[in-house]
Formats: structure tokens, sequence, C-alpha cells
């Protein structure tokens, strides 16, 4: 094989392609296409002999069968969002096994880890990079409290049937709106809504149903309250709201679940409202990019082939790859 051919191979890791396809267009062996992937990846893949990013970013994602649990373990600078490796376990001892290769002084220069809400990981982290600051996924948080708003309205919704089919059929149509941010819906623009036989606002279909629902709506204030200072980035008054949820005898229980879980989470939430630029948004991405990548290729049976063409395809063309994504 000339290196112009062996470049050529390399160059199709760009798209979502099977190898299968690829070694079909240059007329050689699917073997070869995938032997020239491996040895590439291996050669651009992080050594323990290198420094670690500053910033790095974690996560996991669905993986091949072979693997324990068949999830794996990904996870990238959090500045310039390029991968760093990928593990086929995502356990506690074998990410201990694999970081603790790295000196104490590379690991003691990483600064922020960005993560999921999962304790397991917060505790490793912590003991692997004493000098970082634990940093959790904001959407993760606000995700908690959307699930709960809409966990009260179907059982509102629900108990209203029979009982009040025009208001049942309201809270069941208009549930994207009601978890909406209050400050983003729209209150200028009027449209012809069947359900209220006239012209309403978003704005004025929210204010309708929760004014018919007084338990949604105490949920719907606290919620949008909560919402609010986390994606403002207002950590000191996040925490003077959530010890004043606590104490508040009246709250729905279900909502206290959820701002208990915060309390216990409340160091690494003051880290996130303190780092509004640092999210897992890019490796959220990447997750998603992985899957259509599995489905074209029709499921990868050998974890090592499947993480070293994910390596190339993004340390290649990762900065492509994202832009896409986000556009």
């Amino acid at each position: 094989f000339s290196n112009k051919l062996i470049f050529k191979l390399i160059a199709q890791c760009e798209e979502p392609r099977a190898c299968k396809g690829i070694a079909r267009e240059y007329q050689v062996s699917t073997t070869s296409v995938i032997r020239y992937i491996n040895q590439y990846a291996e050669s651009i893949k992080l050594r323990p002999l290198n420094d670690l990013p500053e910033h790095i970013m974690v996560d996991e994602f669905k993986s091949v069968k072979c693997v324990d649990g068949k999830m794996s373990f990904i996870f990238c600078d959090s500045d310039t969002h390029e991968i760093i490796d990928i593990l086929p376990n995502r356990k506690k001892q074998a990410l201990f096994d694999y970081f603790i290769r790295f000196d104490r002084k590379s690991r003691r220069k990483v600064k922020t880890v960005t993560m999921d809400m999962q304790r397991p990981y917060i505790d490793l982290f912590k003991q692997l990079f004493p000098n970082a600051k634990i940093i959790l996924d904001r959407f993760h948080l606000i995700q908690a409290l959307n699930r709960e708003l809409n966990r009260v309205r179907i059982r509102l919704m629900n108990q209203l049937k029979t009982s009040n089919s025009r208001l049942y059929r309201k809270l069941k149509k208009f549930w994207k709106l009601i978890l909406k941010p209050s400050e983003d819906l729209d209150a200028i623009n009027y449209s012809y809504q069947r359900l209220f036989k006239g012209l309403e606002s978003q704005q004025s279909i929210v204010n309708y149903i929760l004014n018919q629902v007084p338990e949604l709506k105490e949920v719907y204030i606290q919620v949008n309250r909560l919402r609010a200072l986390i994606m403002h980035h207002k950590s000191d008054l996040f925490v003077e709201q959530i010890n004043q949820d606590l104490n508040n005898t009246d709250i729905n229980g279900g909502l206290k679940r959820v701002i208990n879980s915060f309390k216990d989470y409340l160091p690494e939430i003051i880290n996130t409202l303190n780092h509004p630029t640092r999210s897992n948004g890019a490796i959220e991405a990447m997750n998603n990019n992985i899957k259509v990548l599995k489905r074209v290729a029709y499921g990868f049976r050998n974890f090592y082939n499947f993480r070293n063409r994910i390596l190339i395809t993004y340390k290649l063309f990762g900065k492509k790859q994202n832009q896409d994504q986000i556009a």
C-alpha cells in the first residue's frame, strides 16, 4: 500500500461510513482498512507520559456488546473539545487504574472536571485530581426540575380526565408550553386556538391553565424560580432559595426530593454556577455522532476497532464534526 492510498483510507473516516464500504470503494480488503485505522489511532492516542489538559469533561455512552455492562467511558479536553481517550470499562476501579498511571504532578494540574450528577464519579475524580473543581452539567439540573414539573402535570391531568375533559385536553396538548421557561413565553403574538375557541398567546394559555390548577401553579412557580437561578448563574441566591424551599413544609413532595438531591450536590452545583462556560454539551454531541457511526456500520463487535475509529474521526476531523453538530 502506498502512503497516498493509506491517507485516502484514513480520510474516509471523516464521514460515518462502514469500513466495508470504504474497502469496496478502494478495492482493498476490509481487514486492511481496519488495520491502518488501528495503526494510526495508536499513534495519536494519549500516553501516560503526556500531560493531561487543565480542563476535562467526562461521560459514558452505550458501547459494543463485548464490554462489561455494554457502556464505555469517554473523556475530552473541555477547552478544545478534543477526545483524549475512550475506555472500555466505566467502573470505578477500572477508571482509577487508568488515571493513576499519570504522574501526580500531571493530575494536580487538572483544574476542572465536568460530568453528570453521579456520586461515584465525583468521589473518584476528587481523589485522582486533588486540585480540580467538580462541575456538573447544567442540563441535568434543569432536566431534574422539568421532569418533576411534568410528573405533577401528568398526575393532575389524569385526575381531570373524567371530571373536566376540556381542562384535561388543554393540560395534555400544551405540555411543552408548561415546561418552557416562563421568561421565554411569547406574550405578544396571538393565534387561534381550537381548544380555547379564540385567539391566545403562549403566555395567556399557560396563565389560564395555571389559574385553573393551583397545585400545578405552585410547583410551576418554584421550578421556574430555581431554573432561572441556574440559567443566570446566581449561586448565592440559589443556595438561599434551596435552604428556603427545604424549610417550606407545604412544598410538593416530589419537588422536595429533587431539591434534597441538589442539597447533596451543593458544592458541585456552586462550582457549576461559578463556571458558566463549562458544560458537557460538546461531549453529548459526540455521543450522538457515535450512535450514528454504530448504526451506519451495523454495529461494531470489537471495542478497540470501535474506539480507534472514533479517535481518528474526532482527532482528525473533530472541529468540523462539532461545527456540523452545532449547526
